[in-house]
């Protein structure tokens, strides 16, 4: 369970959390099925250092085919509820297409701002809950004009080099065990 109360932010624990929930979520599918996740992991970090972290969401966002895999992924990231096998599908099928994992980093990072928001490391209501896209938009749109956007991507940095490398660690190995 990800613990989205409010306590003392740390942005690495928080990758932990988040890379174990979605690999209990994928663990029983192959692994050369979901490749797509520590590609876009890997991508990510370095366009949030050249475009800032709201540009890299927005491009992220206009990448995503269908907004309720965004959801359920969501969800699943923020609640305390086992993986549906339904979820497990949605996965894969989202990693499968040629712009795959686009919406699952989508959904780490919508989760990774919750819990800033949760914890008042950016006091912006509506970025409390961003289950859809919409809310994230709204968020991030907030964000930018409240100025939290550099305190924002200073933590984003630290969660997405920690999480790169779980990613890379949980999907990226050859012929991995699972």
């Amino acid at each position: 369970m990800l613990d989205m109360s409010a306590s003392r932010f740390d942005p690495e624990n928080l990758a932990f959390s988040l890379a174990i929930r979605l690999y209990r979520a994928t663990e029983e599918e192959d692994i050369e099925k979901l490749r797509a996740i520590p590609r876009r992991g890997k991508e990510l970090p370095q366009l949030v250092a050249q475009i800032g972290l709201v540009s890299s969401l927005a491009f992220y966002m206009s990448k995503i085919e269908r907004a309720d895999i965004y959801t359920q992924l969501y969800r699943y990231l923020v609640e305390d509820k086992e993986p549906s096998q339904d979820l497990r599908q949605v996965i894969v099928e989202d990693c499968k297409k040629e712009g795959g994992g686009y919406t699952v980093l989508l959904a780490l990072m919508g989760a990774f701002i919750s819990k800033t928001a949760l914890d008042n490391i950016i006091n912006i209501d509506v970025c409390k809950n961003v289950e859809k896209i919409f809310d994230l938009a709204r968020c991030l749109k907030d964000i930018r004009e409240s100025g939290n956007e550099i305190i924002l991507e200073k933590y984003s940095i630290r969660f997405l080099t920690v999480l790169k490398r779980l990613l890379e660690a949980l999907f990226g190995r050859e012929k991995q065990e699972r």
